[in-house]
């Protein structure tokens, strides 16, 4: 049995890259002659279910090589230069998120959208970085976005909640880079997120590894300092 799987097919091999920041991607082996097209879901058995799109992908004889990105991959479509008067971060995001054919969360904060801006000017930027200059410029000092790993677009202030993995239970530390503030994890699934914590240790980024039966998760953690 696979260990994970890309609409339904056999995933082979897979490198995920989730920042605490941004857009997730990943590059995939699936065992198949077909290469998916369009929006795909990743699901690894019992941990993660990812939703994205097909970004570009290749068959060669009956495997096939497939980037996906996080949510609709619209985030680096060129934003519509516009002036507002008077408006909020909510109703710039909105037009920005529609505009890229994204999704917001319902999970997003409601006082990073309601943040008043006096007046605000979008330019001809991708869309991704059009949210970063929003967030820095015109919400709550420490507001920042992410795809989550249902596809849709984040905004909030971290809370950094418990991923609920218990080592020796869930995973046990197989390496560690400490000048780094980096971990490795054998984990039997890929479940880990960015923006939890593994006991008092805070992930702002996680690599996943899964290829012939080897399942690591990678972590870069936040400064404890």
């Amino acid at each position: 049995m696979a260990l994970a799987t890309l609409n339904g097919l056999d995933v082979v091999s897979a490198h995920l890259w989730m920042p605490r920041v941004g857009v997730w991607t990943g590059d995939l082996i699936v065992d198949s002659p077909a290469p998916p097209a369009g929006k795909v879901t990743f699901q690894s058995d019992g941990g993660l279910s990812l939703s994205g799109f097909a970004n570009r992908s290749g068959a060669y004889l009956a495997t096939t090589y497939v980037r996906i990105v996080g949510g609709a991959d619209g985030l680096r479509t060129i934003a519509t230069p516009k002036y507002y008067a008077a408006a909020n971060v909510g109703l710039v995001l909105g037009d920005l998120l529609a505009t890229a054919g994204e999704k917001l969360s319902a999970a997003a904060d409601p006082a990073v959208l309601r943040s008043r801006l006096a007046g605000w000017t979008t330019i001809a930027q991708p869309i991704g970085s059009a949210i970063a200059v929003l967030l820095a410029r015109g919400a709550p000092a420490g507001a920042s976005w992410r795809v989550l790993a249902d596809g849709t677009v984040w905004v909030g202030s971290e809370t950094w909640p418990s991923s609920g993995l218990l080592e020796q239970t869930d995973y046990v530390e197989t390496n560690e880079w400490p000048g780094e503030n980096r971990i490795e994890l054998g984990v039997e699934t890929l479940k880990l997120l960015p923006g939890t914590t593994l006991g008092d240790r805070k992930v702002s980024f996680v690599e996943h590894i899964l290829r012939d039966g080897y399942v690591r998760s990678r972590a870069l953690l936040e400064d404890p300092s």
